[in-house]
């Protein structure tokens, strides 16, 4: 049988996984329950003093979240942002991190995916779907997906 930990343990261990990277309050929320703490009392407190010693920072979290899945893995806004919202983030930080992102370098990483699909996929009748398809799948809007196709062909 697992020791339980006490609040001060849970409290510092929680304080060294956000350190190491950036969280949001349901992700350290998470974490906490897999380590043993069952009272949602004590878990609210940690995630507060969390909160008050900057540990958890909401609009640094998505500008992080938003930045880190355009440039790696090669997510668009609208996915970026239902993602975010499916963490049950406040919509005015999502909103701040999507308008964080720079326009040109949106469009490099779209052109960049655009252009690794075009050379792995069969050209014929339907391979502009295709891609419009896979490329709205990834997040990106239709309109800016049909724009770049047209640049590159």
């Amino acid at each position: 049988m697992k020791k339980e930990l006490t609040y001060e343990q849970l409290l510092a261990k929680a304080e060294d996984y956000c350190a190491r990277s950036e969280h949001c309050a349901a992700e350290v929320m998470e974490k906490l329950y897999a380590w043993g703490c069952t009272d949602r009392k004590q878990r609210e407190q940690i995630i507060q003093s969390l909160e008050d010693n900057n540990f958890i920072n909401t609009s640094r979290y998505c500008r992080a979240y938003a930045h880190d899945k355009l440039l790696y893995q090669g997510w668009g806004k609208q996915k970026i942002q239902m993602m975010l919202r499916l963490k049950h983030l406040p919509e005015d930080d999502i909103q701040s991190a999507l308008d964080s992102i720079a326009p040109e370098q949106y469009d490099e990483v779209l052109l960049k995916i655009l252009n690794s699909k075009l050379a792995s996929l069969r050209q014929d009748e339907f391979a502009k779907e295709r891609l419009i398809r896979f490329l709205t799948q990834r997040g990106f809007e239709y309109d800016r997906v049909v724009k770049a196709i047209k640049s590159v062909q």
